[in-house]
């Protein structure tokens, strides 16, 4: 079990990733980095740091520049669009947001050990076009439901024949 940081302010992310990773790793989540959490920057085998959380504007933002200057141990970094990694190095590994669920749980493979047992079967943010794909056929007027099929309609009314009077009627099913 290996024990993971993970700095983003998405807290959407946050959680799509700690569920991702939950039974085989231990997430230490935070929305950003302030100096009562110092401690657990070296306890920690992996750091996953979403771009957004080195912004200037962020609370803890040179905490977290300091503590990746001088981190020894690899680093996933979640790209986004116009946010460069304030940071180079060989042990900066990026990926582009958003996030395929076979591409980081590759790239975890490769950085922890064990990571390739169970870890990746739970929940993770898929990729608005792939899950487009994966979504119930469209009917009529872009609506996500399922166009009824018209030979086979569900009938949902019983028939009740009356039968003798005092005799209790008898239930049949068209």
């Amino acid at each position: 079990m290996a024990k993971i940081l993970l700095v983003t302010p998405d807290a959407t992310l946050r959680q799509a990733i700690r569920l991702f990773l939950f039974p085989d790793h231990d997430v230490f989540s935070l929305a950003h980095l302030g100096g009562a959490d110092a401690g657990h920057l070296d306890a920690q085998d992996l750091w996953i740091i979403g771009a957004a959380a080195t912004l200037p504007e962020r609370e803890g933002f040179s905490e977290l520049i300091r503590g990746l200057e001088k981190r020894r141990g690899p680093v996933i970094w979640l790209e986004e669009e116009g946010v460069p990694c304030p940071v180079k190095g060989g042990r900066i590994f990026p990926l582009k947001m958003p996030l395929h669920r076979e591409s980081f749980h590759a790239t975890l493979k490769g950085l922890l050990p064990g990571a390739d047992s169970t870890a990746g079967k739970g929940a993770f943010p898929v990729a608005p076009a792939a899950a487009e794909e994966k979504s119930a056929p469209k009917g009529p007027k872009g609506s996500s439901r399922r166009p009824r099929d018209e030979a086979n309609p569900i009938d949902l009314v019983e028939v009740v024949d009356p039968g003798e009077p005092g005799e209790k009627g008898s239930k049949e099913s068209r």
